[in-house]
């Protein structure tokens, strides 16, 4: 079926006005399918998505008022929970020295939370992977990721990981070549299985809050 020049132009400037595809394919007689292809490429304004989405900028503020509240709300219990659990723990040499770890090879950034280790050491992730599991859950969700250079093979990576601190399913960010490293011969670099990063998948934003709190207690206590 042929759709007259006359309705396209109708249909495009029903969009520009913020009306949905849906009610101007009924408006005009014409399927979603084919109004969609004809006017999903006009751009309409945030305001005009709020109407359509029955939002009105007062709704909007209020709802992200609320949405920052309770994400605040959220992290308080969190840095309550995480108090609590410290002075159950600071006792405990494992918990201790894992607080130690992050302090120095943690993730940090407040940006995309997660609480992450990054390593070359296997001693030192098995001692942070054990550290998960005694004090997160034996069950605790844990990623792993290799960044190595790009003369080595991620499939010797992935088995050198495996087999010195358990790691499953290896992934592996190969860094471009640099001017500096071109020279560089594969035996003589410190680094020769990568570094690892160890984070944890679930719960991974709550545990970095409270991992934040015990940096802050344990920098606190009268040694």
């Amino acid at each position: 079926m042929t759709h007259p020049s006359e309705l396209r132009v109708q249909a495009e400037i029903l969009r520009a006005g913020g009306n949905s595809i849906k009610s101007i394919a009924k408006k005009l007689d014409v399927s979603v399918g084919t109004m969609h292809g004809w006017i999903s490429h006009i751009p309409i304004s945030e305001s005009q998505k709020d109407r359509l989405n029955g939002l009105s900028y007062g709704r909007r503020s209020k709802l992200h008022k609320t949405l920052l509240k309770k994400g605040e709300e959220r992290r308080e219990r969190w840095r309550e929970e995480a108090s609590k659990f410290w002075n159950t723990h600071n006792t405990n040499p494992l918990f201790m020295l894992g607080i130690g770890i992050y302090w120095g090879e943690g993730g940090k950034s407040e940006k995309g939370p997660r609480l992450s280790v990054a390593n070359c050491d296997p001693a030192l992730l098995r001692t942070w992977i054990a550290w998960c599991k005694a004090f997160i859950g034996k069950k605790a969700s844990l990623r792993y990721r290799a960044a190595i250079y790009p003369d080595l093979k991620p499939s010797d990576v992935a088995r050198y990981w495996e087999e010195n601190i358990g790691a499953k399913n290896v992934a592996c960010d190969v860094a471009k070549p640099s001017a500096q490293s071109k020279g560089i011969c594969a035996t003589k670099r410190p680094l020769k299985y990568g570094t690892m990063t160890v984070t944890l998948g679930k719960g991974s934003s709550e545990w970095f809050r409270k991992m934040i709190e015990f940096l802050k207690l344990t920098g606190k206590k009268s040694w």
